[in-house]
């Protein structure tokens, strides 16, 4: 048993009776699933079975079985062909969810993605500076190698910040910010100065008001403020669990923020979906929902798998999700390009060491929006924004018919992300690395590097950079309707080399060099949504 795993009291052992002189087997529990050595169970031999294509609800018949195989310490859930009826099936640590690509789960409507990484909220103490969260409620939630997000643990968004407009006494209000653009427009905190404040709404931008506002949250305690002092939105920590004792939890880094009963929240390690076909069955409404649909995970494995239909994608890995992966599969119709939003693959708000490596995405007839997304934050900024960084997208084929200003490849905010050896065919723009267009201070793209790609027949630019230090080198362009872009100026803030054009071209072309009004990010950029949900 990994250290910090809860204690089980679960059990699956067989209660022996005599019966006419003959032991009998009996089950303990008359709910269980019964289990096949591995440990696997089959959930349609469950005593409350999922009935493959009765059209009927099968979420609390999987949910059981993935229940009784995480309570096992881990193992397989196993689906035998047909179609199953789901939504909100939680995925939790250690579990596999497995079968042939005949074997479909099919989201059911509603505002619910298919399955999700199974998560968890505590409260708890953090001390400046210190890697250890003391008076943990429910510490037997926290996993060895779990990710955790720490409310307010990372203090104030270097993105999403303004000033205050008027001096705050230490007894007092109005709340008044410079510039209220991209804070969210209810129900959230602030950090200024040193004092943690939670407001309900705020009115407008420019001179904005913040109404019902409580002051010195988590113990940070009250002060005054003058006019002009930093406000920024409260931003969360990404951690990973070290080890638990008691009520005390370690993780891997310190905490630069003192904060009383603030919100941690913990998330799965170790969960697979293997073979299966995954059905977002889209509704064509404003939710946020995806076939899978991770937060707060660690060790990720989706392989061989057939994901479709998602309504606003088909993976989205978030929330400091990492080193998890995307490989082998099949992903067709993913996203929303009537509307331009959602993207196929979407590494997204500090997910990070990632890989997505050879998967076919799209096609000739396709009907998703954007390719691979590593992106930062939403367009309304959010405690849980962060850059999506150290990110591998490998040996991929994309290829999705243009759907307005779609990318194949899109990094926003983020940085030492590498795309290297994908087949890009047919999009607006080929590889974008772009800053982030969100927040009232946009994060760049950084040191990601561009490489060995080929790309054919994008209808705006195979390769547009507006982040520096970036390195795009040995990439080949065919039959675009332009080749790449630098608009960072002459000489270009970025590394390029090596890049070869089928009309013999330099790429970039030095023309295309030369400072403009647009210099600087104009380019093009992605649609989005809002997927605070």
């Amino acid at each position: 048993m990994t250290a910090g795993s809860r204690t089980r009291t679960f059990s699956v052992l067989l209660l022996l009776t005599l019966v006419g002189g003959v032991l009998a087997a009996v089950r303990a529990n008359a709910s269980d699933c019964p289990v096949s050595p591995g440990p696997v169970i089959d959930v349609t031999t469950c005593p409350v079975p999922a009935v493959p294509d009765d059209n009927e609800d099968d979420t609390d018949a999987i949910n059981h079985a993935i229940e009784q195989i995480h309570a096992l310490d881990g193992g397989r859930v196993y689906f035998p062909p047909g179609t199953y009826d789901a939504a909100n099936v939680k995925h939790r640590s250690g579990v596999e969810l497995n079968g042939p690509s005949t074997a479909i789960l099919r989201r059911l409507p509603g505002p619910a993605s298919l399955i999700v990484g199974h998560v968890t909220d505590h409260t708890g103490r953090t001390t400046a500076g210190s890697r250890t969260l003391t008076n943990v409620s429910n510490p037997e939630d926290f996993e060895q190698g779990a990710v955790v997000g720490i409310r307010g643990g990372a203090g104030g968004s270097n993105a999403q910040r303004t000033t205050l407009s008027a001096p705050v006494p230490a007894e007092g209000s109005p709340f008044v910010l410079a510039n209220g653009a991209g804070f969210p427009p209810s129900t959230d905190f602030l950090k200024i100065d040193n004092e943690i404040i939670w407001y309900r709404s705020q009115n407008g931008t420019k001179n904005a008001v913040l109404q019902n506002v409580g002051r010195g949250r988590f113990a940070t305690g009250v002060s005054p403020h003058n006019s002009g002092a930093a406000v920024r939105l409260l931003q969360r920590l990404y951690a990973r669990v070290v080890s638990v004792s008691g009520t005390t939890v370690t993780i891997d880094r310190p905490v630069p923020q003192k904060l009383s009963s603030t919100e941690i929240s913990v998330g799965g390690v170790n969960m697979a979906v293997t073979g299966l076909t995954l059905d977002g069955r889209p509704t064509h409404s404003t939710v946020n929902t995806f076939p899978l649909k991770y937060e707060l995970a660690r060790n990720v494995r989706i392989s061989t798998a057939t994901i479709i239909n998602g309504e606003h994608g088909g993976v989205r890995f978030a929330h400091g999700t990492s080193e998890s992966v995307v490989e082998n599969s099949v992903l067709l119709n993913n996203g929303d390009p009537a509307n331009g939003l959602g993207a196929v693959i979407w590494l997204f708000q500090g997910a990070g060491q990632n890989i997505v490596r050879n998967n076919q995405i799209g096609s000739e007839t396709d009907a998703s929006n954007n390719g691979i997304m590593a992106d930062d934050r939403t367009d309304t900024a959010s405690e849980w924004d962060g850059p999506s960084d150290g990110n591998r997208i490998e040996g991929n084929i994309i290829k999705i018919p243009r759907a307005g200003d779609n990318a194949a490849v899109a990094i926003q905010g983020s940085a030492n992300n590498v795309v290297s050896g994908n087949e890009i065919y047919y999009m607006f723009d080929g590889v974008r690395v772009h800053k982030s267009r969100q927040g009232s201070h946009p994060l760049t793209s950084r040191l990601n590097t561009v490489s060995n790609n080929r790309l054919t027949g994008n209808v705006n630019y195979a390769l547009t950079v507006t982040g520096v230090q970036n390195t795009i080198r040995d990439n080949a362009v065919v039959d675009s309707g332009n080749n790449c872009r630098d608009y960072t100026g002459t000489p270009p803030q970025n590394s390029w080399s090596g890049n070869t054009t089928d009309d013999g071209s330099l790429c970039p072309a030095s023309s295309q060099l030369a400072p403009s009004s647009s210099s600087g990010g104009s380019a093009p950029l992605i649609g989005l949504g809002d997927l605070s949900l």
